[in-house]
């Protein structure tokens, strides 16, 4: 997909493009019906980022929005299997009942869609009142392996620091970590890190430039970021720089990818090491990558996808793109959006205390 790249940053169009992936999707995004939320939390946070959230869907449609999130909870009520609450994906194996337990053994939630179900209620307004906290922080202690990794779901065999990063995110925004053992996740995330800086999804394979902000925001929250023990900072930051060419590039050899300038910048970002990032480079690589019709490609020649749309945007978030919000890169939610959450926390904690 051509376009004439432009020095503008496209404001209202990406603001058009979210509205319309929240309506209607292209029929290629049939493969992801099982991550259908994730792709809601990316138009959500897209919307948020460029400050036009509330304006654009009124207090009725965000309503709507949450009730949808919420119909994707599993409960203990539908499920006993330990390991198998908070939020699945979407609705593709129907409604929650707790009517047959039995037929819901394999009615699991899983991490990354939990994570994206709480950030998606922060940012849409929600208090979290409905979430079930107990039962998806005992979930996270059934997840947690015993090497500090933790697996999706209790059925899935992968164990990487996607999901480390989930969960400590998950404890962060319900402000409970007694689902975690955080000793055995920074050693996970330690044995994580490569010869050469980098760091890999599980230890010992290739570094991977999509789970560095995973590493450190895991660390960050944790409160282990300045740790010297947990990991080797500046090999880590030199090991970041070295995959921007004009943007960032995930492996070693590979194509600049709009999804890296949040992956690694963000954390570079959390390292504070962004003032490195060579912002005009990757400036002009985004707007390349950035489509006339709305939202961002994965590289100058492709079409547009939620995924792509929402990083470029965190980019320029990060960039300090004049009427963008910004961003807090550890949780990647806006600025605006956490500290309204927290004050509905806090509000809410008054309103429970006793007199």
């Amino acid at each position: 997909m051509q376009s004439a790249p432009t020095n503008e940053f496209l404001t209202r169009k990406h603001v058009a493009y979210f509205q319309r992936c929240l309506s209607l999707l292209p029929h290629s995004y049939q493969c992801l019906d099982s991550t259908r939320l994730t792709l809601g939390m990316f138009c959500f946070s897209g919307l948020d980022l460029l400050g036009t959230l509330t304006t654009v869907l009124s207090q009725d449609e965000r309503r709507g929005y949450i009730d949808w999130i919420y119909a994707q909870q599993v409960t203990a009520a539908v499920t006993d299997v330990p390991g198998s609450h908070g939020f699945c994906g979407g609705p593709f194996s129907g409604p929650m009942t707790s009517e047959d337990k039995a037929r819901n053994h394999y009615t699991v939630a899983n991490l990354a869609a939990t994570y994206s179900a709480l950030v998606s209620l922060v940012v849409l307004g929600d208090d979290l009142a409905r979430v079930d906290r107990h039962e998806i922080v005992t979930s996270l202690r059934h997840l947690q392996q015993p090497n500090g990794g933790f697996t999706p779901h209790p059925y899935s065999i992968e164990c990487d620091l996607r999901f480390v990063y989930c969960a400590c995110a998950i404890c962060h925004l319900l402000d409970d970590w007694s689902g975690v053992d955080k000793a055995k996740a920074v050693g996970f995330i330690r044995a994580c890190q490569q010869y050469d800086g980098g760091f890999a999804t599980a230890p010992g394979n290739e570094s991977h430039g999509g789970v560095l902000v995973s590493a450190v925001a895991s660390l960050k929250l944790m409160g282990h970021l300045d740790d010297d023990t947990a990991f080797d900072r500046s090999a880590a930051v030199a090991w970041g720089l070295r995959q921007q060419d004009r943007g960032f590039h995930g492996r070693v050899n590979k194509e600049d990818d709009t999804c890296y300038s949040y992956w690694i910048g963000a954390g570079l970002k959390v390292m504070g090491a962004y003032d490195l990032v060579n912002l005009e480079r990757q400036r002009a690589f985004l707007l390349a990558t950035q489509r006339h019709i709305g939202g961002f490609g994965k590289a100058p020649s492709d079409y547009p996808d939620t995924l792509h749309s929402y990083m470029g945007l965190t980019a320029f978030s990060m960039m300090g793109e004049p009427g963008l919000k910004e961003l807090i890169p550890e949780l990647n939610i806006s600025m605006d959006a956490y500290q309204a959450f927290r004050a509905r926390q806090s509000s809410a904690l008054c309103r429970s205390s006793p007199i």
